[in-house]
């Protein structure tokens, strides 16, 4: 039994473009301006959002990040897990704009 093939000139294919998003890229600093060497920040809609309820999330290597999808116009929530055993700390509010660079440093 043979599997009919379909005729690809008859599909319509569908592609999405992220204009609307920039990739980010950074610093983390704690609140003494000391870098975070590893950890990870991660973007939230709301301050009350729990800790698992991020939308976006990139590592931190060396005291940078990169590649954080923020969408244009709009405003995120920041907190940062220092892996020195620091936990979830407050990182302020970043909004995405036609920049692509954003420093994150932890509150006191």
């Amino acid at each position: 039994m043979s599997i009919p093939m379909a005729d690809i000139s008859l599909c319509t294919f569908l592609v999405k473009l992220d204009a609307n998003f920039v990739k980010a890229k950074g610093t983390v600093k704690k609140a003494d301006n000391s870098i975070v060497n590893s950890g990870v920040a991660y973007l939230y809609e709301s301050n009350d959002d729990d800790n698992y309820a991020y939308k976006e999330y990139a590592y931190i290597s060396n005291g940078e990040y990169n590649n954080l999808r923020l969408e244009i116009g709009k405003s995120y929530y920041v907190r940062v897990t220092d892996y020195s055993g620091s936990g979830y700390q407050n990182a302020g509010v970043i909004t995405g704009g036609s920049a692509n660079t954003y420093d994150i440093k932890i509150q006191k």
